[in-house]
């Protein structure tokens, strides 16, 4: 039996010589493995001389602990051939995941075998960071969506509170459209194009400190996005589609004062759910499935803000 790659999932038997000299042999250890398990056996000869030997953990964790010891290949009944760079000890590191590398050390006897890894350890995976990428752009519309109420959402609302009741009403209703392209430096960068969507039910009236406009709003996010990060092993992209609904309150006080100065106090509140879905054909687990999530999720914000001239 001459191979050029041999995938192994569980604990087979090949019953007949093996010829994977200079192959590539690819060792998924199962989550459920434990310590003195044995990958493959083999009844005949192995020849595994020049061959590369890779090992993952397919799932998410495992009960293998550094110190631990898994026989990839058992060919005591017939002969294992291995090169002398095997017997001197070589390292190896798999996915656990996309979030996490298991370390393993491996080594094989060219007389006696068997071909054996040792797990060293465990750590986490650089590439990783491409995930929270997704979750810094979620909070990116989040606050894209306070920033279009603190600004042109407050002032649409006053002027419509102003024109309600110049026209001998109380309440007016106002909408808010806003927009664009925003980057974020996250070490590298995120991309957003967002849309949102403000609208709601205002009320003016006049006090002893000055001119107040109360407000209670809807409000509807959407964007896309694009994540940029650079690795040693080249660039790793990602990207996502988010969405928000939500609503609350703000208000705010144009204090009477004379003069040019034309002071103010603000203040809002919203809380609503927002949505986003993230994938990434770069990164990718030991099956060569790209990572990707869907997250629904509630958020809240507030803001409180002064003008002094």
């Amino acid at each position: 039996m001459t191979l050029s790659r041999l995938d192994t999932h569980g604990s087979p038997i090949i019953r007949r010589y093996l010829n994977a000299a200079g192959a590539s042999l690819n060792f998924f250890v199962p989550n459920s493995m434990k310590n003195g398990s044995t990958m493959l056996t083999v009844t005949g000869k192995a020849d595994i001389s020049n061959a590369t030997i890779n090992v993952a953990v397919e799932g998410k964790t495992t009960p293998l602990k550094p110190g631990d010891q898994l026989i990839l290949l058992d060919a005591s009944a017939g002969a294992l051939i291995a090169s002398p760079s095997i017997n001197s000890s070589a390292f190896g590191e798999g996915l656990q995941g996309v979030t996490m590398k298991a370390l393993f050390g491996i080594s094989a006897d060219p007389d006696t075998g068997p071909l054996m890894a040792t797990v060293s350890g465990t750590a986490p995976n650089d590439l990783a960071k491409t995930i929270s990428e997704g979750f810094a752009a979620g909070l990116a519309l989040v606050g894209l969506g306070a920033e279009a109420m603190a600004g042109p959402g407050l002032e649409s609302a006053k002027a419509t509170a102003g024109q309600a009741e110049s026209s001998g009403g109380s309440i007016g209703a106002f909408v808010t459209l806003t927009g664009g392209m925003s980057r974020f430096d996250t070490g590298s960068y995120i991309d957003v194009n967002s849309f949102s969507l403000i609208t709601g039910l205002a009320l003016g009236t006049d006090t002893g400190l000055g001119r107040l406009t109360v407000g209670a709003f809807f409000e509807y996010g959407k964007a896309s996005y694009d994540t940029y990060n650079a690795f040693s092993i080249g660039a790793v992209r990602g990207e996502g589609d988010l969405s928000q609904v939500g609503g609350g309150l703000a208000g705010r006080l144009d204090l009477a004062f004379s003069g040019s100065a034309r002071p103010y106090l603000e203040a809002g509140f919203k809380a609503g759910r927002a949505r986003n879905n993230f994938r990434s054909s770069d990164l990718r687990d030991l099956f060569g499935r790209g990572a990707a999530y869907g997250l629904s999720s509630p958020y809240f914000s507030f803001h409180v803000g002064a003008e002094s001239e």
